[in-house]
């Protein structure tokens, strides 16, 4: 994308999404037409590689959708949480579909207050998935155990910094050694 083209995109950072046959369609084309979110959900499970891109730095973060994996400047970073002394790596899964569950939204928040409805200046970018696992049991050391019922990481793009930063919630229930079950999310 040109600087002249530039112009013609009402925001700094667009997304962009990747297809097995090597296409790509972007929020935006050159000529500044918009392209909703809803319209590649029907092509989802086509989608390799999905991402956000800084316009004004020239910089990508995106989410390889066969691993699961996010991609940072080039670098891979896959996704894990510490829970009760393990470490669960939810990257790399057999089973799961990562593109299923795409997510894309922005945080916005209102220019100024008025009495006339204002459009919201994005604050943040998200970009993400939310998956459900399936025999994801991690048994603990006092005879208790933990299955995580499903994981949702987001990546989000600062609209003002242009810094990433990646945030996991997840579902996961707890079964004690006396046959308790608790569900909470995390």
């Amino acid at each position: 994308m040109t600087k002249n083209n530039m112009s013609k995109i009402p925001q700094n950072v667009i997304w962009y999404a990747q297809f097995k046959d090597g296409s790509i369609i972007k929020e935006y084309d050159d000529n500044g037409k918009e392209t909703l979110f809803t319209e590649i959900l029907d092509r989802r499970s086509d989608i390799v590689y999905f991402a956000l891109q800084d316009l004004k730095n020239n910089r990508s973060y995106g989410i390889e959708l066969n691993s699961g994996s996010f991609i940072l400047q080039g670098l891979p970073i896959n996704i894990g949480k510490d829970v009760g002394g393990y470490i669960m790596n939810f990257t790399h899964l057999k089973d799961i579909d990562y593109s299923s569950g795409l997510i894309q939204y922005k945080a916005a928040v209102p220019i100024a207050l008025s009495v006339k409805p204002v459009k919201a200046k994005p604050k943040a970018f998200n970009i993400g998935y939310d998956v459900k696992l399936k025999n994801f049991i991690y048994p603990l050391n006092d005879g208790s155990s933990i299955e995580v019922l499903r994981v949702k990481p987001i990546l989000s793009l600062d609209s003002r910094t242009f810094l990433p930063s990646i945030a996991i919630s997840m579902s996961i229930k707890k079964t004690l050694s006396n046959g308790y079950v608790k569900t909470f999310n995390m």
